[in-house]
């Protein structure tokens, strides 16, 4: 596999990172990918009780990565939930060497993490979203297609068309996330022109990953088409259709207002199916790779599948006869 400037800015050997699924990327899915050679990124939620303090949470799981890995991990904090400024505190004294940053303005913290020394990645949805990061300091931006499982943007915008629009308008690295699960994915990001790719998804049906069995389950059986958009023009995400699903899908034909679903959605609805495998109550946030995926295996058989698949693809384009 190509080493890229993302190789470098975050000293790893693939670049290949594993998205911040909330609840269940916790220190054993973390250290795995990152003593596999890639990046991987703890959830602000890890493994946390419903009624949680986030920052405690944070601190206890860098603590136990570390005593799991020596390699760069990332720590992921979304902007616009409560405690940001405590799980920011956390991640300077902690040390943490990247932090994933989403939602809100990245010039909130970009310069206060550089200034502690820490790498700063910043999710975008957009092309204004890449430059206003990149003008902002961040080191490299994440730019999420409408593939992605979990939360995403009203704008919809596919991998295939959000990230060469961004490498046309930035000079950071770009790392693409959204519908990537194999290696077939990698070499087709970085045709794009990412320098990177992250998966989410890909890394639940993991043997680390701490979700559910009946999660996993769930995401084993489905395909592609089982996946649905659930809070369109309030706060969208990609989910599997259960019965939960519907039952949100039926509160906003019913004319709700936006309190009233976001509050039935909810942050704690995720890890009621993610750690305690309640899926007519709880919400299955995944992508729509489902289907490329049919086992579970190691984080790392998944890095080094994906490192000398993308290898073997590259090979066979060369061979192909000229026009």
């Amino acid at each position: 596999m190509k080493r890229t400037r993302v190789c470098d800015l975050l000293s790893i050997e693939y670049p290949i990172l594993q998205g911040a699924m909330g609840w269940i990327a916790s220190a054993e899915l973390v250290s795995a990918v990152s003593n596999a050679g890639g990046l991987g990124t703890l959830a602000f939620t890890a493994a946390a009780e419903a009624d949680a303090n986030f920052a405690e949470v944070l601190k206890t799981q860098i603590r136990q990565t570390r005593a799991l890995t020596d390699k760069p991990f990332a720590v992921n904090i979304s902007v616009r939930r409560g405690q940001v400024e405590e799980m920011m505190e956390v991640a300077v004294a902690e040390k943490v060497p990247v932090v994933v940053t989403i939602g809100g303005s990245p010039r909130l913290y970009t310069k206060y993490l550089k200034d502690a020394g820490i790498k700063v990645l910043y999710v975008v949805f957009s092309e204004r979203h890449a430059i206003g990061a990149e003008e902002a300091g961040v080191d490299a931006v994440i730019a999420m297609g409408y593939e992605g499982g979990g939360r995403g943007s009203q704008l919809e915008l596919t991998t295939m068309v959000l990230v060469p629009l961004i490498v046309d308008k930035v000079k950071i690295p770009v790392i693409a996330a959204g519908g990537i699960g194999d290696a077939r994915g990698a070499v087709a990001a970085f045709g794009l022109g990412a320098e990177g790719i992250q998966m989410g998804t890909r890394f639940i049906l993991t043997k680390e990953c701490i979700a559910h069995p009946n999660y996993k389950e769930a995401l084993l059986k489905a395909s592609a088409e089982d996946t649905i958009i659930t809070g369109r023009g309030i706060d969208p995400g990609r989910v599997l259709k259960t019965e939960f699903a519907e039952r949100i899908l039926a509160l906003e034909r019913s004319g709700a207002n936006q309190e009233e679903i976001l509050e039935f959605i909810g942050i704690r609805r995720l890890r009621k199916a993610a750690l305690e495998g309640d899926l007519k109550d709880g919400s299955v946030m995944c992508g729509a790779i489902l289907g490329l995926t049919k086992e579970i295996v190691s984080a790392e058989e998944v890095i080094k599948n994906i490192a000398v698949g993308f290898d073997k693809i590259l090979a066979k384009i060369e061979s192909l006869p000229n026009c």
